[in-house]
């Protein structure tokens, strides 16, 4: 999967009004738009207008970009009213105020995974590893979640069955991996160092030290049940992981301060 950032200067922000011009980009794959999202909620917005829209648009809009940002608005004003039990669709943006709203849907996560072809074995295994992901995004976070967006779990489910792949995105507005691992890892220095340390074995920030982080397990489902890479985000810097002996960094100079983006991409 080829990554282009450059998604992320079609969104201009004028005093409270974010612009969106898609005018120039001829397409978008699910890591750029979990990445225009978080970008996006990052900047802080009243209100949005889309001056030029083409193809890129429409993508956007067939995975519900759009309501899911209204709906993260309302969620901060206080308004509930869209909490209300819906038929979801998975393979559109969700977002996850508790971790209790990500459990709440793993029958039916199990049942499109099975559904697209998956085993029942590799559908429980890949959930397990979500669960994990979304289990120490909360943990790590305590207290220490960005102060205007709170907790909040974003994910993005896309399935192309006719080349048999399928992506995830979790991501959070958490402290990062560097915050995260510094206390029980103090010579630590950067994004770069601390995620590939956290993809090492029993890594933690507990304060115990016992329990790893989830990423070797996660790492270790995704290279021995399923033919597929990691692409890991931590503020600004972004790793991808292609298999177990090769990390490479990708960019290291991103203009995210308060977000963490893994993305999955499987093929099955």
């Amino acid at each position: 999967m080829k990554i282009n950032l450059d998604v992320l200067n079609s969104v201009q922000k004028n005093k409270e009004t974010l612009y969106f011009d898609f005018s120039n980009l001829r397409s978008i794959n699910s890591f750029e738009i979990v990445e225009l999202f978080l970008y996006i909620l990052s900047l802080g917005y009243v209100d949005y207008q889309v001056k030029e829209r083409g193809e890129v648009f429409t993508k956007l809009k067939s995975v519900n970009f759009f309501q899911e940002l209204e709906k993260i608005k309302q969620n901060k004003l206080g308004i509930s009213s869209f909490r209300q039990k819906e038929e979801k669709d998975f393979c559109k943006l969700q977002s996850y105020f508790y971790k209790a709203d990500f459990y709440s849907s793993c029958e039916n996560i199990v049942a499109l995974l099975i559904n697209l072809g998956f085993t029942e074995e590799l559908a429980l295994l890949l959930l397990s590893s979500l669960g994990e992901l979304v289990d120490n995004s909360f943990f790590h976070n305590l207290g220490r979640w960005d102060t205007r967006l709170g907790p909040l779990i974003i994910m993005l489910m896309q399935a192309f069955p006719e080349k048999r792949e399928f992506n995830i995105s979790v991501s959070d507005f958490g402290v990062g991996f560097l915050e995260t691992l510094k206390k029980n890892y103090p010579e630590t220095s950067n994004e770069e160092e601390a995620i590939k340390l956290a993809l090492k074995e029993n890594i933690t920030s507990r304060i115990e030290k016992r329990g790893g982080n989830g990423l070797l397990f996660l790492q270790n489902n995704i290279f021995n049940g399923f033919k597929g890479n990691l692409l890991i985000r931590s503020r600004d810097t972004l790793i991808e992981v292609k298999k177990h002996e090769e990390i490479k960094l990708l960019k290291n100079n991103l203009p995210f301060r308060n977000s963490t983006n893994i993305f999955i991409n499987l093929k099955y």
